[in-house]
């Protein structure tokens, strides 16, 4: 049965939006440019050209994917990240906004060169941006996913970064070497911070397809905070920086955490959204 753009567009967005899929539109758009490899505007103007019957068939599939809950960038492989392409799969969070802004306070302290050191780097989106976009920068990016670290060594080779970013897997500190003593000028973390009961009530694109490991902080959602608030202290420089996502809820007792074990000038800064995000203290 021939098919043309336009029908297998209607088509597909008829389905995505059957399924609640919020941006049924949009990802009808970029699974077919996924799958043709013609961009939006290429496609607006083709829109009566016949699909051959094997992309077709790719197309119907990725989208029935899609209407059952996996994330667009689980099926494309990609995610943007300041401005830089990341892949990403099952075994990575998908990188989101919030985190840029926490690249963003980074990049405003390193003035000079720096070691940076990333804690559960996933995707390597925050090394890789950092080391990308200041060439002041040398990371070590730690990851207790070993498939991870695969999917992050590509990114930091594709993104031209590898020469300064060393990917150590390591569960938290426990392999890193003791070279690394007082030598960290900022330690920074997007660590899980979602209470273990709230996991499963997440969407379901979030919980079913993310990894749960990336997502679940404990009981309090501040089992990855206390560690690593307590171990950093004999990495960091006298007066490095500690840095930290947080959840919109989390600041009061982080900051409780970083005073307990001596840290000062402790700030929270507030996302696009209003929301206290991010949090940044010194040794």
């Amino acid at each position: 049965m021939k098919c043309s753009i336009k029908d297998a567009l209607d088509q597909a967005k008829g389905i995505l939006y059957k399924n609640e899929i919020a941006d049924f539109e949009r990802d009808a758009e970029l699974l077919l440019e996924y799958c043709i490899k013609l961009n939006r505007a290429e496609m607006l103007l083709n829109k009566e050209e016949i699909i051959p019957i094997e992309k077709l068939k790719i197309y119907m599939e990725l989208v029935s994917d899609r209407a059952n809950g996996k994330p667009l960038q689980y099926i494309t492989r990609v995610q943007e990240f300041m401005g830089l392409p990341f892949m990403v799969d099952e075994n990575t969070l998908i990188p989101r906004r919030e985190t840029e802004e926490l690249v963003e306070l980074a990049l405003e302290i390193i003035k000079e060169p720096m070691l940076i050191m990333d804690i559960g780097t996933g995707s390597g989106c925050i090394p890789i941006s950092i080391a990308a976009l200041n060439k002041n920068a040398e990371c070590i990016a730690i990851d207790y996913s070993k498939k991870a670290l695969e999917i992050a060594k590509k990114n930091g080779i594709n993104n031209n970064v590898s020469k300064r970013v060393k990917w150590i897997y390591s569960d938290l500190f426990n392999n890193i070497s003791m070279e690394y003593y007082n030598a960290v000028d900022i330690i920074i973390s997007n660590p899980p911070y979602i209470r273990s009961e709230v996991v499963d009530t997440l969407m379901k694109e979030v919980k079913d397809y993310e990894p749960r490991m990336a997502l679940d902080g404990g009981k309090d959602g501040l089992d990855f905070y206390r560690k690593i608030i307590i171990q950093a202290k004999k990495f960091l420089k006298k007066g490095g920086h500690i840095c930290f996502e947080i959840g919109y809820d989390q600041k009061n007792e982080i900051e409780e955490l970083l005073i307990e074990n001596q840290y000062n000038n402790i700030r929270c800064k507030k996302d696009l959204s209003g929301l206290d995000r991010m949090i940044i203290a010194q040794n």
